[in-house]
């Protein structure tokens, strides 16, 4: 839960730093003064208290917003006694559903429902159309549920290949909810039958774009799944320009089918790294089933020096 916590707080103060522009703080920067949009007033309270501690100055979006926060905290023109959100915020994800079976093969999917707000979301999850090889817990046609304030909930999703010929199947899972902005999601799900084994990996993460001082190690979390429809391991590539990097693993597995790894990266800014000096750090996962079946991503980390301001003193003759 704390886990899922923190990916909902990040997600919101990733939205509180777009809407508020580059405002780019460390934990020894000082927030300027600055005009703050309305916009802004609509922040749940437990994320004014929440996003300083917790995401600052892992990435600079989060920087962003761990300013942004500091500096409504700290305007007691600007931010009201108490701090509401009008209406539910839904955030679904992942955005597709994919699977791969031989015929008679089970396997599941979680399909994650983040309220972003500070009020009830309510939702319901249904298939468009109903088909038989998919379904939903307790076999709903239409499964509702609620999420707390600031927190999200999982919809485990089954895929049965049993008594399906080869051939790709497709339907729609459609996220109906009370917020007005977004009031239905529609996540596209793909099912793959073949007597033939089929490999596959998906490499995804939260963070791929940080900043941090000299010495900092900047870690990165990235998710591994493997989308085969038998096990697989899998062994992972680093290839950046010369920054110190290390990884939790270099080799893991074996994983079922539509099971995930975490796997953490971590990128050590050098003692001869400049202010805005970069470094692309590319991680790539390769199956062992199938040597040519990989997945990559791009991690970007930028160094930041800290600075002293001193105050500008005239004196007269």
């Amino acid at each position: 839960m704390a886990v899922r916590k923190l990916a909902v707080v990040r997600a919101a103060a990733a939205k509180i730093a777009a809407v508020a522009g580059t405002v780019v703080a460390t934990r020894s920067a000082v927030v300027p003064a600055m005009v703050v949009p309305r916009r802004l007033l609509v922040v749940p309270r437990r994320l004014l208290a929440v996003v300083p501690k917790v995401v600052a100055p892992r990435s600079r979006v989060a920087a962003r917003a761990a300013a942004v926060v500091a500096c409504l905290i700290s305007s007691t023109a600007i931010v009201p006694e108490a701090v509401v959100v009008s209406a539910p915020e839904i955030d679904v994800s992942p955005q597709r559903l994919n699977a791969a079976l031989p015929p008679t093969g089970t396997t599941t999917r979680t399909l994650s429902i983040a309220n972003l707000s500070s009020v009830v979301l309510t939702w319901t999850v249904a298939e468009a159309p109903d088909v038989p090889w998919l379904s939903l817990p307790d076999g709903a046609a239409v499964l509702p549920g609620e999420t707390p304030p600031m927190e999200s909930s999982e919809v485990l999703v089954t895929f049965d290949a049993t008594d399906l010929s080869d051939r790709v199947y497709t339907t729609t899972l459609v996220v109906t909810s009370n917020d007005p902005t977004e009031p239905r999601v529609d996540i596209s799900v793909t099912l793959t039958v073949t007597t033939h084994t089929v490999y596959g990996v998906t490499v995804t993460g939260v963070d791929t774009d940080m900043s941090g001082h000299v010495g900092q190690v900047m870690a990165y979390t990235q998710t591994v799944t493997n989308l085969a429809n038998v096990d697989d391991s899998f062994t992972v590539d680093l290839d950046g320009n010369g920054w110190p990097t290390t990884a939790s693993a270099m080799a893991f597995g074996p994983l079922a089918p539509g099971a995930t790894f975490a796997l953490e990266v971590y990128v050590t800014i050098p003692a001869g790294a400049t202010d805005g000096m970069s470094n692309e750090l590319v991680v790539t996962v390769t199956s062992a089933g199938d040597p040519s079946v990989s997945d990559s991503v791009a991690l970007t980390t930028t160094a930041i020096w800290r600075k002293l301001y001193l105050p500008l003193v005239s004196k007269d003759s």
